[in-house]
């Protein structure tokens, strides 16, 4: 399936740079698995998980959970460096839900999981920090739903729209929101239509969100993650070895040599000032005030940009 492989090229993508794990599962490879061999399609599951497994009535809801938890057991055995689980690993990896229907590990509370499912696929994202998922297959909203989920100019968008682009923009923002109240812990009680996400930069209740967002031809999907301020020092162990890389690639003849022979093991000061040079000669947004992190962050996130562009072409 032409969809599942472009999900899977987007989160690879994705999880090099965030360092989550994910796993995306096709629904009817555990349909058919349930209807042929159910005791290998449950014997991922703890008793525990068995007994909420057979306390679904409907036999859909049954299938969405089962492959969202096994999609969710493998990306955190994944991220817990376990790459080839067996199935005593799997049961031991327990799952449960909060008030808001959000799932965590109690055995490993520092371990954040969030799982979304839509129309034949499940897909399952693990990390150490906050982070958020959600996968829709392209739909327009009734009316009604528009009103009560969207801002009143993410609705005029939606509406300015025809035919398939208004679908796949629909499901695309909805994706946003819902990725957000995930990575909340909110569920459904998070005020959808309060906040307004056409820019990919979203502050809630005094924090700061990046949405990464993608279309395949038939599905829309997002990543919520908060975004924090970094130390100077953390700055320095997450983006030096990217700034050298980028420096000896692309600005040899614009930078001093002296910048290039730099010693990349100095003081985390100097990362930062390399990177006000690199902000003025490609003329890099400056958010006021004149703040050297953000100025920072804003490089860092144009030289990611720059050096996904030559691994594309």
């Amino acid at each position: 399936m032409k969809d599942i492989k472009d999900l899977e090229n987007f989160l690879m993508q994705q999880q090099l740079y965030y360092g989550f794990r994910f796993s995306v599962v096709p629904i009817p490879v555990i349909h058919k698995l349930l209807e042929e061999k159910p005791q290998d399609a449950l014997a991922i599951l703890s008793t525990k998980e068995q007994s909420m497994f057979h306390s679904f009535i409907n036999y859909k809801k049954k299938l969405e959970w089962l492959s969202g938890r096994t999609a969710a057991k493998k990306a955190i055995l994944s991220l817990w460096g376990q790459n080839n689980p067996g199935i005593e690993e799997y049961k031991n990896c327990q799952l449960f839900y909060g008030k808001q229907g959000e799932p965590y590990i109690p055995a490993s509370p520092q371990t954040h999981i969030s799982i979304s499912h839509s129309q034949g696929i499940a897909i399952a994202l693990a990390s150490f920090s906050p982070i958020g998922i959600d996968l829709e297959k392209n739909f327009l909203p009734e009316k009604s739903l528009l009103r009560f989920f969207f801002a009143p100019q993410e609705e005029n968008q939606v509406l300015s729209l025809c035919g398939e682009e208004q679908k796949r923009q629909a499901a695309l923002l909805w994706t946003k929101k819902e990725a957000i109240a995930k990575l909340l812990k909110l569920g459904g009680s998070l005020f959808f239509q309060e906040i307004c996400v056409l820019e990919n930069n979203v502050y809630v209740w005094n924090r700061s969100f990046s949405l990464i967002s993608f279309s395949t031809e038939e599905y829309a999907i997002t990543l919520a993650l908060e975004k924090k301020r970094m130390t100077y020092q953390e700055i320095y162990e997450k983006t030096r070895y990217l700034i050298q890389d980028y420096l000896r690639l692309e600005t040899e003849e614009i930078l001093p040599k002296s910048h290039l022979m730099m010693d990349f093991n100095a003081d985390s000061i100097a990362i930062v000032e390399i990177g006000f040079r690199i902000a003025e000669t490609f003329h890099i947004p400056i958010p006021p005030p004149q703040d050297s992190l953000l100025i920072f962050e804003n490089t860092v996130a144009y030289i990611q940009e720059e050096l996904q562009k030559q691994n594309t072409n």
